[in-house]
C-alpha cells in the first residue's frame, strides 16, 4: 500500500510499475512528429542555409549527432564526399537518433557545447 492516511509511505512509489522505459509522454511525441514532419518538407533547405550562414555551427551539429560507438572517418582528399552524400547521413543520424529517444534540440543547443 503506497498510501497512509492520505501521505505517501517513505521509499514507495504511487504507481510501481511507472511508465515503460523508453516509453514518451504525448507532448514529445507530438513534437518529434512534428519535428519529423518539418525536417522532411524544409530539412534540406535549413540544412543548406546553416551550412553557408554559419559553418561553425553547421560543424558542431554534424559533431554531435555522432553517437558514442560511431567515429568520424577521414574522408580521402582524393574521394570527398558529395554534399547528397553527407545531407543523407546527417538526416539518417537525425532519424536514428529519434528512434534510440536522443533529444536532439538538447545536443545542438548552446548550453550543451563544452
Amino acid at each position: 500500500m503506497a498510501r497512509s492516511a492520505g501521505t505517501w509511505v517513505k521509499g514507495q512509489s504511487g504507481n510501481p510499475a511507472g511508465r515503460p522505459k523508453g516509453s514518451r509522454n504525448k507532448l514529445t511525441e507530438d513534437f518529434f512528429t512534428a519535428l519529423s514532419e518539418d525536417f522532411e518538407s524544409n530539412g534540406k533547405e535549413a540544412i543548406q542555409e546553416l551550412r553557408i550562414n554559419d559553418k561553425s555551427t553547421y560543424m558542431r551539429v554534424i559533431a554531435q549527432l555522432q553517437t558514442k560507438e560511431q567515429r568520424i572517418e577521414e574522408v580521402p582528399q582524393d574521394d570527398p564526399k558529395t554534399e547528397e552524400e553527407l545531407l543523407i547521413e546527417l538526416k539518417e543520424s537525425i532519424i536514428r537518433m529519434r528512434e534510440e529517444g536522443i533529444d536532439i534540440i538538447a545536443l545542438i543547443s548552446p548550453d550543451s557545447v563544452s
